[in-house]
């Protein structure tokens, strides 16, 4: 298959989701209607950004269930966006995506160790990326050099993730490994 984007959100799950409707003309042709489908705070927040609608996405922002990822979203679009644009417009964009990437910066910042690591790898059934992987694909580098990505960061490097055959000891620095393999 191919790699998701991390702008990709997985469909969530829902036990009571609604079942798809028959008309009766369409039911005798055996069609199915799909159930009508809305927008959500993610559609809403990138569409927002995507129309140039800042204090809309700002307030979308504010009011979603999940603003450290949505301002990582919004950053990385904003971003990406400055790549095709003016050289005016780029630098209002870059000012946007700073704004947004300083805003979950800040929101790390508050957080204790504990709390950082669960939010920057725990995956809501919703998204295909843990924070931190999205954070270091979407070349979030400000965030991503905050001591709580770090840490996680260099615990992988050693070894403390899922499926890993070995962990280094915290004693065993990088420049011995590399020379060793040597």
């Amino acid at each position: 298959g191919h790699a998701a984007s991390p702008l990709s959100p997985r469909p969530p799950p829902s036990p009571r989701s609604p079942q798809p409707q028959r008309n009766s003309s369409a039911a005798q042709a055996g069609a199915v209607i799909p159930p009508p489908t809305h927008l959500g705070m993610v559609e809403l927040l990138l569409w927002s950004v995507l129309d140039g609608r800042h204090d809309l996405a700002q307030l979308l922002w504010r009011e979603s269930d999940e603003p450290l990822r949505f301002a990582l979203l919004a950053s990385q679009l904003y971003t990406h966006l400055r790549r095709g644009s003016t050289a005016q417009h780029a630098l209002v964009l870059e000012g946007y995506a700073r704004d947004f990437e300083s805003l979950a910066v800040d929101m790390i910042d508050l957080c204790s160790e504990t709390v950082a690591t669960r939010l920057l790898e725990g995956c809501p059934p919703r998204w295909q990326q843990n924070l931190l992987d999205l954070a270091v694909h979407g070349e979030s580098k400000r965030f991503v050099a905050h001591r709580h990505c770090q840490k996680l960061i260099e615990d992988r490097w050693r070894g403390h993730n899922c499926g890993s055959g070995c962990v280094l000891h915290p004693d065993e620095s990088p420049l011995r490994v590399l020379f060793r393999a040597l």
